[in-house]
Protein backbone atom coordinates (compact mmCIF):
# COMPACT_ATOMS: atom_id res chain seq x y z
CA UNK A 1 0.00 0.00 0.00
CA UNK A 2 1.40 3.31 -0.94
CA UNK A 3 2.28 5.95 1.99
CA UNK A 4 0.14 8.55 2.46
CA UNK A 5 1.91 11.20 0.55
CA UNK A 6 3.93 9.58 -1.72
CA UNK A 7 3.69 10.28 -5.57
CA UNK A 8 1.44 6.68 -5.75
CA UNK A 9 -1.33 8.10 -2.99
CA UNK A 10 -4.21 9.07 -5.63
CA UNK A 11 -5.33 11.43 -2.32
CA UNK A 12 -1.90 13.07 -2.05
CA UNK A 13 -2.93 16.71 -3.48
CA UNK A 14 -5.79 16.32 -0.36
CA UNK A 15 -4.34 18.27 2.71
CA UNK A 16 -5.65 16.29 5.88
CA UNK A 17 -8.58 18.57 6.25
CA UNK A 18 -9.57 17.70 2.51
CA UNK A 19 -9.16 13.50 3.92
CA UNK A 20 -11.66 14.43 6.62
CA UNK A 21 -14.05 15.16 4.05
CA UNK A 22 -13.20 12.09 2.24
CA UNK A 23 -14.12 9.96 4.85
CA UNK A 24 -17.27 11.69 6.34
CA UNK A 25 -18.48 11.31 2.35
CA UNK A 26 -17.71 7.50 2.74
CA UNK A 27 -19.60 7.69 5.97
CA UNK A 28 -22.81 9.52 4.19
CA UNK A 29 -22.96 7.12 1.49
CA UNK A 30 -22.31 4.15 4.13
CA UNK A 31 -25.32 4.75 6.61
CA UNK A 32 -28.05 6.56 3.59
CA UNK A 33 -27.35 4.22 0.20
CA UNK A 34 -29.71 1.99 1.74
CA UNK A 35 -32.39 3.87 2.78
CA UNK A 36 -32.56 5.43 -0.58
CA UNK A 37 -32.56 2.09 -2.16
CA UNK A 38 -35.38 1.15 -0.02
CA UNK A 39 -37.14 4.08 -1.01
CA UNK A 40 -36.28 3.49 -4.74
CA UNK A 41 -37.71 -0.03 -4.20
CA UNK A 42 -40.59 1.60 -2.76
CA UNK A 43 -41.26 3.89 -5.80
CA UNK A 44 -40.82 1.45 -8.44
CA UNK A 45 -42.57 -1.58 -6.46
CA UNK A 46 -45.37 -0.20 -4.68
CA UNK A 47 -46.31 2.65 -6.29
CA UNK A 48 -45.55 1.59 -9.60
CA UNK A 49 -43.94 4.29 -10.79
CA UNK A 50 -40.34 4.35 -12.63
CA UNK A 51 -37.69 5.98 -10.41
CA UNK A 52 -36.04 8.62 -12.27
CA UNK A 53 -35.13 10.94 -9.38
CA UNK A 54 -33.43 8.92 -7.44
CA UNK A 55 -31.41 7.42 -9.79
CA UNK A 56 -30.67 11.29 -10.88
CA UNK A 57 -29.90 12.01 -7.58
CA UNK A 58 -26.95 9.05 -6.78
CA UNK A 59 -25.79 9.70 -9.89
CA UNK A 60 -24.86 13.41 -8.75
CA UNK A 61 -23.97 11.80 -5.19
CA UNK A 62 -21.34 10.24 -7.19
CA UNK A 63 -20.72 13.31 -9.52
CA UNK A 64 -20.03 15.02 -6.31
CA UNK A 65 -17.45 12.97 -5.39
CA UNK A 66 -15.67 12.43 -8.12
CA UNK A 67 -15.34 16.59 -7.98
CA UNK A 68 -14.32 16.58 -4.40
CA UNK A 69 -11.50 13.99 -5.64
CA UNK A 70 -10.21 15.42 -8.39
CA UNK A 71 -6.62 17.72 -8.77
CA UNK A 72 -8.15 20.36 -10.26
CA UNK A 73 -10.75 21.06 -8.17
CA UNK A 74 -9.56 24.12 -6.33
CA UNK A 75 -10.01 23.78 -2.16
CA UNK A 76 -11.92 26.41 -1.97
CA UNK A 77 -14.34 24.39 -3.72
CA UNK A 78 -14.16 20.52 -2.36
CA UNK A 79 -15.59 21.29 0.90
CA UNK A 80 -18.84 22.05 -0.90
CA UNK A 81 -19.35 18.64 -2.58
CA UNK A 82 -20.31 17.30 0.23
CA UNK A 83 -22.75 19.43 1.22
CA UNK A 84 -24.54 19.04 -1.98
CA UNK A 85 -23.80 15.24 -1.91
CA UNK A 86 -25.64 15.10 1.15
CA UNK A 87 -28.68 17.20 -0.37
CA UNK A 88 -28.91 14.72 -3.05
CA UNK A 89 -28.49 11.51 -0.89
CA UNK A 90 -31.47 13.26 1.04
CA UNK A 91 -33.38 14.00 -1.65
CA UNK A 92 -33.06 10.38 -3.14
CA UNK A 93 -34.65 8.68 -0.18
CA UNK A 94 -37.47 11.52 0.71
CA UNK A 95 -38.76 12.08 -2.75
CA UNK A 96 -39.79 8.85 -3.91
CA UNK A 97 -42.24 8.61 -1.21
CA UNK A 98 -43.27 12.04 -2.16
CA UNK A 99 -44.07 10.86 -6.02
CA UNK A 100 -45.74 8.09 -4.46
CA UNK A 101 -47.97 9.99 -2.73
CA UNK A 102 -48.73 12.26 -5.19
CA UNK A 103 -49.66 9.83 -7.94
CA UNK A 104 -51.59 7.61 -5.92
CA UNK A 105 -53.16 10.86 -5.07
CA UNK A 106 -54.36 11.79 -8.36
CA UNK A 107 -55.94 8.31 -8.31
CA UNK A 108 -57.81 8.64 -5.63
CA UNK A 109 -58.97 11.84 -6.44
CA UNK A 110 -60.59 10.27 -9.93
CA UNK A 111 -62.05 7.47 -7.96
CA UNK A 112 -63.56 9.51 -5.12
CA UNK A 113 -65.63 11.95 -7.64
CA UNK A 114 -66.88 8.58 -8.53
CA UNK A 115 -67.68 7.46 -4.96
CA UNK A 116 -69.06 10.69 -4.36
CA UNK A 117 -71.36 10.95 -7.02
CA UNK A 118 -72.58 7.40 -7.39
CA UNK A 119 -72.36 5.78 -4.40
CA UNK A 120 -72.72 8.17 -1.50
CA UNK A 121 -76.63 9.63 -2.99
CA UNK A 122 -77.99 5.52 -2.53
CA UNK A 123 -75.90 3.87 0.39
CA UNK A 124 -78.48 4.39 2.88
CA UNK A 125 -81.26 2.87 0.47
CA UNK A 126 -79.63 -0.22 -1.59
CA UNK A 127 -79.16 -3.34 0.02
CA UNK A 128 -75.24 -4.15 0.95
CA UNK A 129 -74.18 -0.73 0.70
CA UNK A 130 -74.94 0.45 4.29
CA UNK A 131 -71.43 -0.02 5.61
CA UNK A 132 -70.00 2.01 3.06
CA UNK A 133 -68.43 5.54 4.27
CA UNK A 134 -70.07 8.02 4.51
CA UNK A 135 -68.60 11.33 3.24
CA UNK A 136 -67.33 12.64 7.06
CA UNK A 137 -65.80 9.78 7.48
CA UNK A 138 -63.79 9.66 4.13
CA UNK A 139 -63.12 13.48 4.67
CA UNK A 140 -61.43 12.79 8.67
CA UNK A 141 -59.43 10.42 7.01
CA UNK A 142 -58.29 12.55 4.21
CA UNK A 143 -57.24 15.18 7.08
CA UNK A 144 -55.32 12.78 8.66
CA UNK A 145 -53.33 11.39 5.26
CA UNK A 146 -52.69 15.70 4.64
CA UNK A 147 -51.63 16.50 7.54
CA UNK A 148 -49.17 13.38 7.18
CA UNK A 149 -48.48 14.92 4.21
CA UNK A 150 -47.56 18.45 5.26
CA UNK A 151 -45.75 17.25 7.72
CA UNK A 152 -42.99 15.27 5.32
CA UNK A 153 -43.00 18.77 2.92
CA UNK A 154 -42.29 21.03 5.74
CA UNK A 155 -39.42 18.01 6.70
CA UNK A 156 -37.96 18.35 3.47
CA UNK A 157 -37.98 22.08 3.32
CA UNK A 158 -35.37 22.47 6.23
CA UNK A 159 -32.62 21.07 4.51
CA UNK A 160 -31.42 19.41 7.73
CA UNK A 161 -30.20 15.65 8.28
CA UNK A 162 -31.84 15.38 11.45
CA UNK A 163 -34.79 13.63 13.54
CA UNK A 164 -36.90 15.89 12.03
CA UNK A 165 -35.85 14.94 8.52
CA UNK A 166 -36.44 11.48 9.51
CA UNK A 167 -39.59 11.80 11.03
CA UNK A 168 -40.78 13.57 7.55
CA UNK A 169 -39.88 10.64 5.35
CA UNK A 170 -41.75 8.56 7.77
CA UNK A 171 -44.61 11.04 7.76
CA UNK A 172 -44.46 10.32 3.85
CA UNK A 173 -44.68 7.07 3.86
CA UNK A 174 -47.29 6.64 6.61
CA UNK A 175 -49.21 8.90 4.62
CA UNK A 176 -49.50 7.02 1.41
CA UNK A 177 -50.37 3.73 3.55
CA UNK A 178 -53.27 5.54 4.93
CA UNK A 179 -54.01 6.92 1.76
CA UNK A 180 -53.67 3.55 -0.16
CA UNK A 181 -56.25 1.62 2.50
CA UNK A 182 -58.41 4.20 1.90
CA UNK A 183 -58.34 4.49 -2.05
CA UNK A 184 -58.65 0.43 -2.00
CA UNK A 185 -61.99 0.90 0.06
CA UNK A 186 -63.42 3.83 -2.16
CA UNK A 187 -62.32 2.02 -5.19
CA UNK A 188 -64.04 -1.42 -3.90
CA UNK A 189 -67.47 0.38 -3.24
CA UNK A 190 -67.30 1.75 -6.81
CA UNK A 191 -66.60 -1.36 -8.39
CA UNK A 192 -69.72 -2.91 -6.11
CA UNK A 193 -71.71 -0.43 -7.49
CA UNK A 194 -71.09 -0.64 -11.24
CA UNK A 195 -71.54 -3.91 -10.74
CA UNK A 196 -74.80 -3.64 -9.76
CA UNK A 197 -75.39 -1.05 -12.31
CA UNK A 198 -74.36 -3.71 -14.90
CA UNK A 199 -76.57 -6.87 -13.91
CA UNK A 200 -79.50 -4.35 -13.73
CA UNK A 201 -78.85 -3.40 -17.29
CA UNK A 202 -78.50 -6.71 -18.35
CA UNK A 203 -81.65 -7.69 -16.58
CA UNK A 204 -83.25 -5.02 -18.58
CA UNK A 205 -82.57 -5.58 -21.54
CA UNK A 206 -83.49 -9.65 -21.50
CA UNK A 207 -86.62 -8.70 -19.99
CA UNK A 208 -87.25 -6.13 -23.10
CA UNK A 209 -86.28 -8.99 -25.22
CA UNK A 210 -88.51 -11.63 -23.67
CA UNK A 211 -91.01 -9.19 -24.21
CA UNK A 212 -90.30 -8.57 -27.74
CA UNK A 213 -89.73 -11.80 -28.79
CA UNK A 214 -93.21 -13.06 -26.59
CA UNK A 215 -95.01 -10.53 -29.02
CA UNK A 216 -93.42 -11.11 -32.12
CA UNK A 217 -95.22 -15.19 -30.96
CA UNK A 218 -98.20 -13.27 -30.57
CA UNK A 219 -98.03 -12.22 -33.48
CA UNK A 220 -96.81 -15.03 -35.56
CA UNK A 221 -99.28 -17.06 -34.37
CA UNK A 222 -101.98 -14.29 -34.90
CA UNK A 223 -101.12 -14.22 -38.58
CA UNK A 224 -100.62 -18.39 -39.22
CA UNK A 225 -104.22 -18.04 -37.46
CA UNK A 226 -105.89 -15.66 -40.07
CA UNK A 227 -103.98 -17.53 -43.28
CA UNK A 228 -105.84 -20.64 -42.24
CA UNK A 229 -109.04 -18.75 -42.12
CA UNK A 230 -108.20 -16.76 -45.19
CA UNK A 231 -107.76 -20.24 -46.66
CA UNK A 232 -110.82 -21.95 -45.24
CA UNK A 233 -112.70 -18.99 -46.78
CA UNK A 234 -111.11 -18.61 -49.72
CA UNK A 235 -112.07 -22.30 -50.70
CA UNK A 236 -115.55 -22.27 -49.80
CA UNK A 237 -116.07 -19.27 -51.94
CA UNK A 238 -114.29 -21.43 -54.61
CA UNK A 239 -116.91 -24.14 -53.66
CA UNK A 240 -119.53 -22.51 -53.94
CA UNK A 241 -118.57 -20.66 -57.50
CA UNK A 242 -117.60 -23.78 -58.98
CA UNK A 243 -121.16 -25.51 -57.44
CA UNK A 244 -123.50 -22.99 -58.34
CA UNK A 245 -122.72 -21.18 -60.99
CA UNK A 246 -120.89 -23.10 -63.38
CA UNK A 247 -120.47 -26.68 -62.17
CA UNK A 248 -120.65 -29.80 -64.61
CA UNK A 249 -124.16 -30.59 -64.41
CA UNK A 250 -125.64 -27.50 -65.08
CA UNK A 251 -126.77 -26.76 -68.45
CA UNK A 252 -125.10 -23.23 -69.69
CA UNK A 253 -127.80 -20.50 -69.63
CA UNK A 254 -129.38 -20.16 -72.87
CA UNK A 255 -129.43 -16.88 -74.35
CA UNK A 256 -132.17 -15.77 -76.90
CA UNK A 257 -131.22 -14.04 -80.37
CA UNK A 258 -132.34 -11.04 -81.14
CA UNK A 259 -135.61 -10.76 -83.97
CA UNK A 260 -134.11 -9.11 -87.21
CA UNK A 261 -137.04 -7.00 -88.74
CA UNK A 262 -138.35 -8.37 -91.77
CA UNK A 263 -137.45 -11.57 -91.37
Amino acid sequence: MAAVGSPQDPLSHLTSEERELVLRFLVLIRDNYKKADKAAYFLERRAGVVNNCAMTNLRDVLSHLSTLLDPATPARKRRDQLASAEEHLRRAIIEPYEIGLGTLTEKFTQDYEAYRRDVLPVKDTLDGFGTAPNRTQVESRLQEVNGLALRGKQAKGRNMWDDDWEDGVAAFADAYDKLLALHSEVEEWVFKHNQRQTVQSVAQVSTSLTNTSQHHTRLHRLGIAWTIVGLIIGSLITYAVTKYVAGPDRAPLKIDSPTVPGK
